[in-house]
């Protein structure tokens, strides 16, 4: 999911023999892998995410969600109401977050 090159390569020399590599995230500038050693002689699959089967991973995600099975919640580092967009957005650039949600208030339905 990381355009990182460093997190790219890195992905690809943790790759086991017969693997797959889903490239999603977009690097900045061309990255550089040893084609030979990390693709070819492992027999690797690399495949360029375009969205085909996005809908169908977002179900199965919606399941592992609400059926308790995932607990994301770990993950989250920092949480902002959404009037303060701009502050999270600085947080995200310094790098320290993991995952920062923008709260929203709760819809009210007129009856």
């Amino acid at each position: 999911m990381s355009g990182s090159a460093p997190a790219i390569d890195s992905g690809f020399k943790a790759l086991r023999n017969g693997g797959t590599v889903a490239l999603l995230g977009l690097p900045k500038s061309s990255v550089t892998i040893d084609i030979g050693a990390q693709v070819i002689f492992k027999g690797a699959t690399v495949l360029g995410i375009s969205g085909r089967k996005m809908y169908e991973t977002w179900y199965q995600m919606e399941g592992f969600l609400s059926g308790g099975g995932l607990d994301i919640e770990q993950l989250v580092t920092h949480r902002y109401p959404v009037e303060r967009f701009e502050e999270a957005f600085a947080t995200l650039r310094t790098g320290s977050a993991v995952k920062v949600l923008l709260e929203f208030p709760p819809i009210v339905e007129e009856a």
